[in-house]
């Protein structure tokens, strides 16, 4: 596993430390790859998993053992986003060594699917880096995370057979419904904030100031961080873009946060 200068990556407003490279493990230059299906000893009571006929490698990361999100970037996109109560143990014990039995169903399916991954991503050439963040709000912001970028690997439908692993269903980060490409043109600027709201499900959702600037990718007018009447519900074009997705300015913390809810 190659090492390289620690640095971080700002992911949704969020400081990501950068880990290592995931680099599966080489003998004499060749890629070992292993097929551990067939040491199961119970294998005729037990079906295979989808992602149990894939061959396999082995990784290791470094010993870090907190909790926290981590995402698996390749070729510096995002496509996997999870959390963890140790993050050594998740990729050691978990994702870097496929067991004989986590191949059949009833048993760790998504250690399988990472790995195989990963695997296909290394042959293919691509870069893959781990990035952690450190947090005792790991399920929420994993979540949160999640529903912003999509993950491909995150994805339910990554279909495997016994040739190869399909592509995934992608999700082009750029692209958007006619719906939103509608409101774009109606609210300018800010536009996005209506594509923040427009998919959420929460009864209220609490945003600080500093993600939601994120969001728009430029700084709120200082009026914004001054004035609650900026934040009214009506008589400004930008307060259109939280009512027509569904949600109304309850709560203002000027110059720290807001909290929307659900529209009756």
């Amino acid at each position: 596993m190659k090492g390289k200068k620690r640095s971080l990556k700002k992911i949704e407003g969020y400081n990501f430390k950068f880990i290592c490279r995931i680099t599966p493990e080489t003998h004499r230059g060749d890629l070992m790859e292993y097929s551990p299906q067939k040491e199961f000893s119970d294998l005729e009571k037990k079906k295979l998993n989808p992602y149990g006929k894939e061959k396999f490698c082995k990784f290791r990361i470094p010993k870090i053992k907190s909790s926290g999100v981590y995402c698996i970037m390749e070729d510096n996109k995002v496509v996997y986003i999870e959390e963890c109560l140790d993050l050594e143990q998740r990729f050691n014990s978990g994702y870097g060594v496929i067991s004989s039995r986590n191949c059949f169903e009833g048993f760790q399916t998504v250690n399988c699917k990472i790995n195989s991954l990963i695997l296909r991503s290394y042959k293919e050439k691509s870069k893959l880096e781990l990035y952690f963040l450190k947090t005792s709000n790991r399920k929420k912001l994993k979540k949160e995370l999640q529903h912003m970028l999509k993950p491909m690997w995150n994805e339910k439908k990554v279909v495997f057979n016994s040739d190869k692993i399909s592509e995934p269903i992608k999700v082009n980060e750029d692209s958007k419904t006619d719906e939103i490409k509608n409101k774009d043109k109606k609210y300018g600027k800010y536009s996005k904030i209506f594509g923040y709201l427009k998919n959420e499900k929460a009864e209220s959702i609490e945003v600080p100031l500093s993600k939601l600037e994120d969001i728009l990718g430029f700084k709120l007018p200082k009026s914004a961080r001054t004035y609650t009447a900026w934040w009214s519900n009506g008589g400004h074009s930008h307060s259109k873009t939280w009512m027509d997705a569904g949600y109304k300015v309850k709560v203002v913390a000027l110059g720290e946060k807001i909290c929307f809810i659900k529209l009756n």
